[in-house]
């Protein structure tokens, strides 16, 4: 087993365009993770913890809006690499508010754990 099960890869951009349809809500990551490997996607607005961080990084008051793809099946059963894309709406510029974009890729596995096989 690899000391990192997975490497997510993070860009961060401002403006922009993509946004998910808001349906969720979601609590946590884990959630929207195991939605997104058990349906294929999923999208909505995220809560808890994660949007308290985003809005305090970013002074942000609008929505963390999520979105959950299944990118490809691992080798061990229930567990899918994921692209998982956050965007934090209303953010403060000096030119107006904006959108910042985090577009991760995870390997995660429906029991919360990562998976054994390394890519």
């Amino acid at each position: 087993m690899t000391p990192f099960a997975y490497f997510p890869v993070l860009i961060l951009a401002f403006a922009g365009g993509h946004e998910c349809a808001a349906a969720g809500p979601y609590r946590n990551a884990r959630e929207l993770m195991v939605e997104a490997i058990v349906t294929g996607h999923a999208a909505g607005v995220m809560n808890g913890a994660i949007a308290q961080a985003f809005a305090a990084q970013f002074g942000s008051h609008g929505d963390l809006l999520v979105d959950a793809t299944v990118e490809r099946a691992l080798p061990e059963p229930g567990c899918k690499r994921l692209q998982v894309n956050y965007t934090q709406r209303g953010v403060p510029t000096l030119q107006g508010t904006t959108a910042v974009h985090l577009n991760t890729r995870i390997n995660y596995c429906l029991d919360g754990h990562p998976p054994i096989a390394s890519e």
